[in-house]
């Protein structure tokens, strides 16, 4: 079995939460292929800087507007919205994690953040590469 665990440089929750996964599923089913990835890792320099420094900065120095992002998010009409800009921006974003995941072909991937969920749903809905069992592990409470 192909098991693909992606997650995203924002915080210590997403990496530890893939770390424990990679280590459980080793110990449990040590046959498999097992690759643990990093979104930021196929993207651009440039991107990965902006996008860990200005979570980090969001968090440290706003961290009432991150609270209030969350907050929101439990609005289904607003929701709705901002996946659909979500899903367009990492379409565009992540060609090379689309190429990389039609190479590798695994069998199941757990992602341990939004990215890869929306990156992998638009193309089960377009049919455009292949349809592994993809799992969502909830880091944030």
């Amino acid at each position: 079995m192909r098991i693909l665990i992606a997650t995203v440089t924002a915080g210590a929750g997403h990496l530890q939460a893939a770390a424990a996964l990679e280590e459980a599923w080793r110990a449990l089913r040590p046959q498999d292929t097992l690759e643990r990835v990093d979104l930021l890792e196929f993207v651009s320099r440039l991107h990965r800087k902006v996008y860990v420094q200005g979570y980090v900065k969001l968090i440290e120095h706003a961290s009432e507007l991150w609270s209030l992002v969350f907050k929101k998010t439990d609005n289904p009409a607003l929701v709705r919205k901002v996946s659909r800009l979500r899903r367009t921006f990492a379409r565009h974003s992540n060609k090379r994690f689309v190429r990389y995941i039609r190479h590798f072909q695994p069998d199941v991937v757990l992602c341990t953040h939004y990215q890869p969920l929306a990156i992998l749903g638009y193309l089960q809905t377009r049919k455009r590469g292949p349809d592994p069992l993809t799992v969502s592990v909830v880091t944030d409470f």
